[in-house]
């Protein structure tokens, strides 16, 4: 499944999901922030991350980003390059003590390829429409990694 921009307004999922969707708990103990600046794309992809159990919280600036760090002590980032600036990652820096899985979101094989300053500093880059299978995997990862070394999660 990939999601990129959709057409169609999602709301928030009940605490309770509707009969029909399974909900999983694959993404248990995930709290992600995602930046980006599309609230299309914030709902679709709050709605399948809390789907497979995260808390997922999002934020559409980089001043947002900033406060949300330390508010809600993310173990996932997920943030749209072009809304990112060093305020984030300073933020990260300073508030997160713990590990933190930063996965870059670029739009387009163009910005993909392009350098861009803040390279080395995510985890992994990726490019919309977003492979939603291959993040969770990622993020699986990140949350395995943390409960052996005995981390939040």
């Amino acid at each position: 499944m990939k999601i990129d921009r959709l057409s169609v307004q999602l709301s928030e999922p009940p605490p309770d999901m509707p009969s029909g969707i399974e909900r999983s708990m694959r993404l248990e103990g995930a709290v992600i922030l995602l930046v980006d600046q599309d609230p299309e794309y914030l709902d679709a992809m709050r709605l399948v991350l809390r789907m497979e159990g995260a808390r997922v919280h999002t934020v559409v600036s980089a001043k947002e980003a900033v406060r949300a760090v330390g508010q809600w002590m993310p173990n996932v980032l997920l943030c749209n390059l072009g809304v990112a600036d060093e305020r984030v990652h300073f933020a990260l820096r300073i508030v997160h003590d713990s590990p933190l899985l930063k996965v870059g979101i670029v739009e387009g094989e163009a910005a993909l390829a392009a350098s861009h300053p803040h390279d080395g500093f995510y985890d992994h880059v990726m490019h919309k429409p977003i492979d939603v299978e291959a993040l969770m995997g990622q993020i699986e990862r990140a949350l395995w990694t943390l409960s052996e070394e005995g981390g939040p999660g």
